[in-house]
């Protein structure tokens, strides 16, 4: 049974809450790729890797980005332009001068969300898998006093599965929970003493559903991460 990571209280403009999340879900993908090589290791490749795509239900925008980096570089902050570039569904993938953190690949477009998307980067094919949660429903009475459950239609969580789950006062206070894969059900709890600092009234809520999977080539190591923010639905917390 899954368990819930944490509990964090805070307020944000929109755009703040995306940046939010994408600075955790990249810090994350930072620490995979600031491991130091292993001393078993047979080989060492030759880059790091980061691979990561984003879609955002209610905007229908869709966000795509890899960035690479020597794999011995002393300057762990700072990525690479690679040989040949990157295709992205056999389309060229823009290149970025980002300034102090080098250069990144990337584009963002707005569009209908595609369930898996290919990177092509160092001679590799790399199959980002993109899953998405629709229906998101409150079951029930949403109350300070008792909690309540929030469910979405469609699989439980895997096991390579994170979903974040965004919930906005009617102060503008969002409210930021998340839980590991495996999940039995595709619904999750939300404790009543989560919502001890939310103002009763309207709310609105959003999940963010997270995939990640760790990748392993002769020539280069890294990880590739997925974010689908589902869309964003009204409902009324009581006391």
């Amino acid at each position: 049974m899954a368990a819930y990571l944490c509990f964090v209280n805070c307020i944000f403009m929109k755009p703040f809450i995306y940046s939010l999340v994408l600075v955790l879900s990249m810090a994350s993908i930072a620490m995979s790729c600031n491991q130091s090589p292993s001393a078993t290791s047979e080989t060492t490749p030759e880059y790091l890797a980061s691979f990561y795509i984003r879609y955002l239900q209610d905007e229908r925008q869709f966000k795509a980005e890899a960035k690479f980096r020597p794999y011995t570089a002393e300057n762990r902050d700072f990525w690479e332009s690679v040989d040949n570039g990157v295709l992205l569904n056999g389309k060229s993938l823009p290149m970025r001068n980002m300034g102090s953190i080098g250069t990144v690949y990337t584009r963002t477009i707005t569009g209908n969300h595609v369930p898996s998307h290919e990177f092509e980067a160092l001679g590799q094919t790399i199959t980002a898998y993109h899953p998405k949660t629709t229906g998101l429903k409150v079951e029930g009475e949403a109350s300070k006093k008792n909690g309540f459950r929030l469910s979405w239609e469609g699989q439980p969580l895997a096991d390579d599965e994170t979903l974040t789950i965004l919930l906005t006062d009617r102060t503008g206070k969002t409210f930021t929970m998340n839980r590991l894969g495996p999940s039995s059900a595709a619904n999750t709890p939300i404790l009543n003493e989560q919502l001890q600092e939310a103002a009763i009234g309207d709310a609105t809520i959003r999940v963010v559903l997270k995939k990640r999977k760790e990748l392993k080539f002769e020539n280069f190591e890294g990880v590739s991460l997925s974010e689908y923010y589902s869309e964003t639905i009204p409902f009324s917390l009581v006391d």
